[in-house]
């Protein structure tokens, strides 16, 4: 995938998601840890998504959580991405 190349909503039906906690930490205020979010696309294709809005560290988490307690078997994510920053996420 090209870092700079505009996705479109519809081609982002994600159909796994794992977050790599090694670089948050929501009890530093101020403090910009990044969160990433590893998903796989309809194709099968793995790519790597930098969260920054609070709100979408919010909605990341809360995929995984329901991921690793074993609530869901999967969490179908639609992903809109510019230079590779997530800014739209929706479960």
């Amino acid at each position: 995938m090209n870092k700079h190349e505009l996705i479109l909503p519809n081609e982002w039906l994600v159909h796994a998601v794992e977050i790599n906690l090694l670089a948050y930490d929501s009890s530093r205020e101020g403090h910009q840890d990044l969160l990433f979010l590893f998903a796989t696309d309809k194709d099968g294709t793995a790519h790597e998504f930098t969260v920054t809005a609070p709100a979408m560290r919010y909605v990341a988490m809360e995929a995984y959580n329901a991921l690793k307690t074993g609530s869901v078997d999967e969490v179908v994510l639609r992903i809109t991405d510019i230079d590779n920053h997530l800014y739209a996420l929706y479960i």
